[in-house]
């Protein structure tokens, strides 16, 4: 540490903006300037930045108790912040800060059990989302027919046994429930970049020249949010809508003071089941608010290889929704 730390401030203060290091007793506080060039909880950007500091310096400064920092230059004169100077901490104990070296080779070892997981190529992973948004489409399209008959009868029926492939649902919950892990091309064997890898760790192993395709996985960032977004949100609505169908099964049709009603909702809720329908629904209006989204990053980085296809699949899902 003694032979390298001079070539260690040199590199903090030209690639992070630290300018200081100052030992105060048994903590280590950072002096920086932000920079405003930081992921995360973006409801106190300069929170974010300086954590994400602090945990840099810990990681090449181990061996003190409490660590500390200020940042400089962001504030207007005279103005005090809504949120305050959010740079300025005291003194972090280091047992609240995460145990980066032991998360970080847990990051990797996952990663290398992922990649055997992977699609063989980009057709293959295309091929797996289109085939999943398929499904999606074609189970709502079931279930609307279903409930539209279910509205037209005078008496009750089980929307879910009638008028919808069971197995097909079934399938299309464990397929949004799977990873949808890019294909091997778009990462490295060794673990060390992921969809699951921070930023810094992505941009380091960047300049290091160490995994290049790490430069590649931050293109598709943007998409992956969108997708897991919107992937999560209809995963839950295909999870939560058999309650309600059971329920509406059983009492769907009886007037909402009815004594009976009350009854069995009482005993499906003993058996496991959530007879209380507005879950579902906020999932399935959250997963069309985040279609238009998801839709525009996938057209844009794979519309090319598919043609209308993509259009024609919005189009369907958003007739469904």
């Amino acid at each position: 540490m003694e032979t390298h730390e001079d070539t260690l401030y040199q590199r903090l203060a030209n690639q992070e903006n630290i300018l200081a290091l100052e030992e105060v007793d048994t903590t280590l506080k950072l002096h920086f300037i932000p920079s405003g060039d930081v992921e995360g909880d973006l409801s106190d950007p300069l929170h974010a930045e300086t954590i994400a500091k602090i945990n840099l310096v810990r990681r090449l400064f181990p061996g003190h108790e409490h660590y500390g920092a200020q940042g400089y230059g962001f504030k207007l004169a005279g103005i005090e912040l809504p949120q305050g100077d959010s740079t300025r901490k005291e003194g972090v104990p280091v047992t609240d800060l995460l145990p980066k070296w032991l998360t970080w080779l847990n990051g990797v070892a996952s990663s290398i059990a992922r990649l055997r997981y992977r699609p063989d190529s980009w057709a293959a992973f295309l091929g797996m989302i289109v085939e999943t948004r398929g499904l999606i489409v074609d189970c709502l399209d079931e279930l609307n027919r279903g409930l539209m008959k279910f509205c037209q009868r005078n008496g009750a029926i089980n929307v879910g046994l009638k008028y919808i492939d069971l197995q097909a649902w079934r399938r299309c919950w464990e397929q949004l429930s799977g990873m949808m892990d890019l294909p091997k091309s778009a990462v490295d064997p060794w673990g060390f970049a992921s969809e699951t890898a921070d930023r810094f760790s992505l941009q380091t192993l960047a300049q290091q020249r160490h995994v290049p395709t790490a430069i590649a996985l931050q293109k598709y960032k943007l998409y992956l949010e969108a997708q897991w977004e919107y992937f999560a949100s209809i995963r839950n609505f295909f999870g939560q809508a058999t309650a309600v169908w059971l329920t509406n099964a059983y009492a769907g049709k009886l007037h909402p003071n009815d004594p009976k009603r009350r009854i069995i909702h009482e005993a499906l809720q003993e058996q496991g089941v959530k007879t209380d329908p507005n879950l579902p629904v906020y999932n399935l209006f959250e997963g069309k608010e985040q279609l238009p989204v998801y839709q525009r990053r996938f057209k844009a980085l794979f519309g090319q290889y598919l043609g209308h296809l993509s259009d024609l699949i919005y189009h369907r899902i958003s007739l469904s929704l």
